[in-house]
């Protein structure tokens, strides 16, 4: 389960490129290490690794990166699994295996030869607590959805960032052999008619600004109900004859985790930019001297929900 989501979201990040925040004149000319790792509560912890297209200039080819990771300080053996991806998007994939707790502190430092080494550190958090769940059906513009209703824990005062992903329980009917089948999939929620994940703006039923989430994890954080002790999430799917039921994926994630995936998500949804009207933001990244991101996060889905 875990290892598909990290998956996912590799994907998706390979696809992403280079973009942080150093400078224009640094990217122009020079390569730098782009690194990503996501650790959280399993036994093996991934760690992938490419180099920058510079603006000017070529990306230099990476033999091999030397890899050191700790878990609370002590080194730990990682170990190298081959390439992934292809062309200006190959990655080296390492990977080191040791159970990882809540609160367990990750460092990653890489190196490659006439290339300045980076390192990172991030924390694994908790689990974010789930205090009710439920489901309705609605229409929405004349459209048929289905609602679930879930309320978070919120620690009052205390900055803290959550992600969430619905999915769906799919049946396919085989009519060969008259069997149904089933599989999940990763639903698209409608971030119009959810504050939180859509910066409480009118979103696409006015501008066509809705926003859309890197790999349909909808990231947002309590600032907007930080001084209360829960918040309920309304979570607008439309609704499918071919899906039966729904569990929802609780996120609690480290800032490094928020913040990165939250420059992708401004990158991605900056149609004005696309148009030339604006800069395009760049990427957020923790790693010194480097790009990419190493961000805790801890994952625990609710129960199915059946459909009425």
């Amino acid at each position: 389960m875990r290892r598909y989501i990290f998956l996912l979201f590799i994907s998706t990040l390979i696809l992403s490129g280079c973009q942080d925040e150093m400078s224009l004149n640094k990217l122009s000319k020079e390569n730098c290490l782009v690194v990503y790792c996501l650790p959280t509560t399993s036994d093996t912890t991934r760690i992938y690794v490419s180099c920058s297209i510079p603006v000017t200039g070529e990306s230099a080819k990476l033999e091999s990166v030397k890899i050191s990771s700790y878990v609370n300080g002590h080194a730990q053996k990682v170990t190298f699994n081959g390439e992934v991806g292809l062309g200006n998007r190959k990655q080296l994939e390492y990977y080191f295996v040791k159970g990882l707790r809540i609160g367990d502190k990750v460092g990653v430092h890489a190196e490659a030869e006439n290339i300045t080494p980076v390192n990172a550190e991030t924390v694994i958090p908790d689990s974010a607590l789930c205090l009710s769940l439920h489901m309705n059906s609605l229409y929405s513009y004349g459209e048929p959805y289905d609602q679930i209703v879930l309320k978070v824990k919120n620690t009052p005062g205390i900055p803290d960032y959550f992600g969430v992903r619905v999915v769906g329980l799919a049946n396919t009917y085989d009519g060969d052999r008259d069997t149904v089948y089933q599989h999940s999939e990763v639903e698209e929620i409608k971030t119009s008619t959810e504050p939180v994940l859509n910066n409480y703006t009118l979103g696409d039923l006015q501008f066509d600004e809705s926003n859309t989430y890197w790999g349909n994890l909808y990231i947002f954080d309590n600032s907007s109900f930080l001084k209360d002790c829960d918040y309920t999430l309304h979570l607008n799917v439309r609704s499918s004859g071919y899906i039966s039921a729904y569990r929802v994926e609780l996120y609690h994630l480290t800032q490094e985790f928020y913040k990165f995936f939250k420059s992708l998500n401004e990158s991605q949804n900056n149609k004005i930019g696309n148009y030339g009207m604006s800069f395009v933001l760049p990427s957020y990244t923790n790693f010194t001297n480097g790009a990419g991101v190493l961000g805790g996060y801890n994952v625990k889905s609710t129960i199915w929900i059946e459909k009425k």
